[in-house]
């Protein structure tokens, strides 16, 4: 009996087992990762040392204004920014391995950040140090510390 569909009355066309390679200008070119934007509200978490009773201290303000600890000290950070930079003395900065010290934690958005790292770069401190001369600026014009 014969098909009547043509696919299977014609004969098949003989396959070459040879791999035929595409020529160069046709090849995909690579693909590239775009950058993805950064938040314009992105925070950057520096842990600054604080004694016994520096943490005490911001610890009881936080908590009198109804804060987180962060929060507290992310705000008296921005408050010491407002400062002249002149004004600010070079406290000594409290060491990572005596007892005595323990860390807090502020989230500065990105102005402060470059304000902070601008800061570093001028009197050649690390971070942590210019966050702590700040912070204990701050306390010490408010009151707070002695």
């Amino acid at each position: 009996m014969k098909s009547l569909n043509p696919i299977f009355t014609e004969p098949r066309p003989h396959r070459s087992t040879e791999k035929i390679a595409l020529p160069a200008h046709q090849t995909a070119p690579p693909k590239t990762k775009e950058k993805r934007a950064t938040r314009s509200d992105k925070c950057r978490d520096i842990k600054f040392p604080v004694t016994p009773q520096m943490r005490a201290i911001l610890i009881r303000r936080a908590d009198h204004n109804k804060m987180k600890e962060t929060r507290y000290c992310t705000k008296l950070l921005l408050r010491a920014l407002t400062y002249p930079k002149s004004e600010i003395p070079a406290y000594p900065y409290l060491e990572q391995n005596t007892d005595l010290t323990s860390f807090m934690h502020v989230k500065p958005t990105a102005v402060p950040y470059e304000i902070i790292l601008e800061m570093r770069i001028s009197l050649g401190i690390s971070r942590r140090e210019a966050v702590y001369r700040l912070i204990r600026y701050a306390m010490e014009k408010e009151g707070m510390f002695r």
